[in-house]
């Protein structure tokens, strides 16, 4: 098999880096695009998974989904992999696995195979759900309220089935998806299914908010309406929490900064959609993984 493939100079590093995605926009291909400039030499290769369709077929109970890797495993094997297939939405593989009637949880556990070969894997693996890179919301504020003390968690209320959630202790109560990391003040992603059944109300937030993005141990601030004080040191020991549970070397975190000066932690998500918008995110990512490497010989 034949993926794109570039010299990445401006990276000395002796291991290889993959790519391996399924949105054609992902920020971490932008951002290893504008890198190009910078001249030292890197193997890196980016693959689509839709590169990946012939290598799947359809199989008897209980393998149900089998893979032919070739001699892709020799390639992933310590190799430096960012794994950016975070949903499957708009892919050919998609389509397959649909006209299959083929749950897409069976591609993630045959994909696994190569990403358990990584030497370093920025991302957890899975779907939705199952990867402790995308957990719902109210999963994250347990792992986060329960890991440290200074940022605080929302209040929230949740009805199982059809049962009516208790708003009795929230002030200004909204319904919200438990998946949307996005949608603080009104939610546009609420399901028909989500609307009706499990239903999920969250107290709205209140302050400024507050975008921190990381890069391992590297914290970035981003401020969507107005800046404000942060402590640093804080924000720090929450994204390395963050990392920790999330299985996550690099994301971004939404926090508010309440009128009393308090942090309430709201969500993480490794999809760097707010990093994006920064500037300068090529440039200090550039600069994170060389300096990454060049500590690790």
């Amino acid at each position: 098999m034949v993926f794109k493939q570039l010299t990445l100079e401006g990276i000395d590093m002796k291991n290889d880096v993959i790519v391996v995605y399924s949105n054609n926009d992902d920020v971490m291909t932008r951002a290893f695009d504008e890198m190009r400039d910078d001249r030292r030499g890197c193997n890196l290769t980016f693959i689509h998974i839709d590169e990946l369709a012939d290598c799947i077929k359809l199989s008897p109970w209980p393998k149900v989904l089998e893979a032919q890797w070739g001699d892709l495993p020799d390639l992933f094997n310590g190799a430096f992999v960012f794994n950016r297939v975070f949903s499957l939405d708009g892919t050919e593989i998609r389509h397959t696995l649909n006209d299959w009637r083929c749950d897409e949880r069976w591609f993630h556990v045959r994909l696994n195979q190569l990403l358990a070969k990584a030497g370093t894997l920025a991302h957890d693996t899975g779907v939705q759900g199952a990867s402790r890179t995308l957990l719902p919301l109210n999963t994250q504020w347990f792992y986060v309220g329960n890991a440290q003390s200074t940022f605080k968690v929302p209040d929230f209320s949740y009805g199982f089935a059809r049962e009516q959630p208790d708003l009795s202790r929230l002030t200004s109560p909204f319904q919200k998806s438990i998946w949307s990391i996005s949608d603080w003040k009104v939610e546009r992603n609420l399901s028909p299914a989500e609307e009706n059944w499990h239903r999920f109300y969250v107290e709205r937030p209140r302050g400024t908010p507050v975008v921190g993005y990381y890069l391992e141990d590297e914290v970035n601030i981003i401020f969507p309406s107005k800046e404000i004080h942060v402590d640093i040191a804080s924000l720090k020991l929450l994204t390395q929490t963050v990392r920790d549970k999330f299985h996550s070397l690099l994301g971004e975190i939404l926090f508010y900064v309440e009128d009393d000066g308090s942090y309430r932690y709201y969500a993480f998500s490794p999809f760097l959609a707010s990093a994006a918008n920064d500037p300068l995110f090529a440039k200090k990512f550039c600069s994170w993984i060389q300096k990454r490497f060049e500590a690790n010989g």
